[in-house]
C-alpha cells in the first residue's frame, strides 16, 4: 500500500469557459490507462526557454456502466451524448493533498475517440492540450510596432489581442528595454509562441504555463535574474528516485559563442511599402480584401520584408494610392471615384479592404502603400569564446540570436554570460522518476514544486549532489492510486553572479562571476 494518497480528480467545463467545473472522476477508466499530463520545457539547451504543448490523456467509460447509466454519454453526435461534452471544453487535474488543493493541467478537450462496436469496451479516448497550443496555433496579425517596451509588457500586448486567453499571468517585469518588437515578426510566419520565444531568447529568460493553488495553467515570464536569485531549494530527493537519465557530452558544452543581435533601420521620411503586383476586378457593389505586407524601400537593391513605423502609415488616398478602371490594362473607363479604400494596419503588414460602389465591374489597376520603414537589414555578431575549454575540448559554437536587441554592448554581455554558462563540462542530469506517494517529503515536493523550481537531487550510485531548475513535469496516476512523477531538470549556474545594485549579489569573489 502506498504511504500516502493524494485525491486527483479530472473536472471539466460542459458549459463554456465561465461555466462550473464539473468532477468527472467516476467515469474514468483507468483500468484502460492511466491519466497522463506533461507541460513546461521540454529540453534543456540554451535556446530551450518557451514551452511546448502540454497534453493530458484519459480515457473515459462509453458503456451503461458509468454513472449516468446510458451508452453514448462520451460520444458526441450520439442521441444520449452528455450536453455540452465536445472538442474545446475545459479540462483540469485537481491534486488534493493534507488539507492543500493543486491543479497540476489545466487545458482544453483537443481530440475523442469513441471506440465502437457490439462487443467492444465501450471507451472513449480523450486527449487535452494547455494553453501554449493556443499560443503554437494562432498568428500574430496586425499588431502595432511595439517601441520600448520590455519583455512582460510585449507579452501582454501580444496575449491581449488573442480570443483565447491563459487563466492566468504572472509575469517578471523584464529586464531589458528593447527599442522595437513585432516588426521583425512577420505576420503570416509567425506564431504568439515564435514571438514569446523572440522576447525569451532575447531576455535570457523562460516562459512556460504553471500549475498553481488557485486556477492552474498559468502564463510565466521569468527574467533573467529570476532563477539566479531563486534561492535555496526546499525539498531534496535524496537516493529516492526510481530512475534518473544523466550524460556528459560534448554536445552539452559550448566555448566559443556567436551572439546576433538587430539594430534598425529608420527610413527618415514616407516609402513605398507595398505595390499590388495583380489586377483584380472587383464587381460592382463588391467588396475585394486582402493583406499587404510591408517591403524595404529604394531602387538598387532586393527588396525584403520590413516593419513600419506605427504613426507613419497612411491611409490609401483615390488616385495618389489606388486606381480603378473598366479595362485591366488602364485604357478602359477611369472608376476611381466609385472606390473606397480601407487599411488596417499592423506593424509589418495591413489588411485592405477595396469597395466598388460603382455600377460597374472595375479592376484595381494600380495599389500602393505609404509609410516610414522600419528595417531589420543589417544584423551584428558578437562573440565571445573561452580559450582554456576550446584547447582542452576543441571548438564547440553555439550561434545565438536575440530578434530584439539591438546594443552590440547587451549582445556582448550575453556572449559572455553564455560563454561561463557553457564553456566548462558538466554531467547533466536529464530527467528523474520517483513514486510521489513513498513519503510525505516527496507528496509535498511533487506538488509544491512546479516548472522553475529549484531541488536538490542526491544520488550516491552516480554521485550526483547539487541544485536543478525543473524545466518540464510529467506525472501519471494509476488505478492503484500512484502518483508517478518524471522531471526534466536542468543545472543551476556553476557561479553566483555579480549584479550590480542587486542585494546579495554585488559582493564580487572567487566563486562569482559577472552577470548581467
Amino acid at each position: 500500500m502506498p504511504a500516502v494518497v493524494p485525491t486527483v480528480a479530472l473536472e471539466a467545463q460542459f458549459s463554456g469557459s465561465a461555466g462550473a467545473w464539473t468532477d468527472i472522476t467516476a467515469d474514468v477508466r483507468q483500468d484502460a490507462g492511466p491519466m497522463r499530463w506533461r507541460y513546461g520545457i521540454f529540453g534543456t539547451g540554451p535556446m530551450d526557454r518557451v514551452a511546448g504543448t502540454g497534453t493530458l490523456s484519459f480515457v473515459l467509460d462509453n458503456s451503461e456502466k458509468h454513472s449516468s447509466a446510458s451508452r453514448g454519454l462520451y460520444a458526441p453526435g450520439h442521441a444520449n451524448a452528455r450536453t455540452g461534452f465536445d472538442l474545446g471544453i475545459g479540462t483540469r487535474i485537481k491534486i488534493t493533498y493534507s488539507g492543500s488543493t493543486f491543479y497540476k493541467f489545466r487545458g482544453s478537450l483537443d481530440e475523442i475517440i469513441p471506440q465502437g462496436g457490439q462487443r467492444g469496451p465501450r471507451r472513449t479516448f480523450c486527449t487535452a492540450v494547455d494553453w501554449m497550443d493556443e499560443a503554437a496555433r494562432v498568428n500574430v496579425e496586425r499588431r502595432p510596432t511595439q517601441v520600448d517596451k520590455t519583455g512582460d509588457q510585449i507579452i501582454a500586448t501580444v496575449v491581449g489581442g488573442m480570443t483565447r486567453k491563459p487563466a492566468a499571468s504572472s509575469l517578471d517585469v523584464g529586464k531589458d528595454t528593447f527599442p522595437f518588437a513585432l516588426d521583425n515578426a512577420f505576420d503570416e510566419s509567425f506564431t504568439a509562441r515564435g514571438i514569446f520565444q523572440q522576447v525569451a531568447q532575447s531576455e535570457l529568460g523562460f516562459i512556460y504555463i504553471a500549475g498553481d493553488q488557485t486556477t492552474g495553467g498559468v502564463l510565466t515570464f521569468d527574467n533573467r535574474h529570476a532563477r539566479p536569485q531563486s534561492g535555496s531549494a526546499v525539498y531534496t530527493l535524496d537516493d529516492s528516485m526510481t530512475s534518473l537519465t544523466m550524460r556528459r557530452a560534448r554536445d552539452n558544452l559550448y566555448n566559443n559563442i556567436n551572439i546576433t543581435i538587430h539594430p534598425r533601420r529608420f527610413d527618415t521620411s514616407a516609402s513605398i511599402l507595398y505595390t499590388m503586383q495583380a489586377v483584380p476586378l472587383v464587381a460592382a457593389g463588391a467588396c475585394l480584401t486582402f493583406k499587404a505586407p510591408y517591403l524595404t524601400s529604394g531602387s538598387g537593391r532586393i527588396r525584403q520584408r520590413t516593419g513600419a513605423s506605427n504613426n507613419s502609415l497612411i491611409q490609401p488616398a483615390a488616385t495618389t494610392d489606388y486606381l480603378a478602371n473598366t479595362a485591366s490594362d488602364g485604357s478602359g473607363g477611369n472608376r476611381t471615384s466609385n472606390f473606397t479604400a480601407t487599411a488596417s494596419f499592423g506593424t509589418n503588414s495591413c489588411r485592405v479592404t477595396m469597395a466598388n460602389g460603382g455600377a460597374d465591374d472595375a479592376y484595381i489597376t494600380f495599389f500602393q502603400v505609404r509609410g516610414q520603414g522600419l528595417a531589420d537589414l543589417e544584423p551584428i555578431i558578437v562573440s565571445a569564446s573561452d580559450g582554456n575549454s576550446l584547447a582542452t575540448y576543441g571548438d564547440s559554437t553555439l550561434n545565438y540570436d536575440m530578434p530584439l536587441q539591438t546594443s552590440a554592448c547587451i549582445g556582448q554581455d550575453a556572449a559572455n554570460y553564455l560563454a561561463n554558462l557553457w564553456s566548462t563540462p558538466q554531467t547533466r542530469v536529464e530527467t528523474i522518476r520517483f513514486f510521489a506517494n513513498e513519503s510525505d517529503t516527496q507528496m509535498k515536493a511533487a506538488l509544491f514544486n512546479d516548472i522553475s523550481s529549484r531541488v536538490t537531487l542526491v544520488e550516491t550510485a552516480t554521485g550526483i549532489d547539487g541544485d536543478y531548475y525543473i524545466q518540464a513535469a510529467e506525472m501519471v496516476y494509476s488505478d492503484k492510486n500512484l502518483l508517478e512523477v518524471a522531471w526534466t531538470v536542468a543545472p543551476t549556474d556553476p557561479y553566483d553572479y555579480w549584479l550590480i545594485g542587486v542585494s546579495g549579489f554585488s559582493e564580487i569573489g572567487q566563486t562569482t562571476r559577472l552577470g548581467y
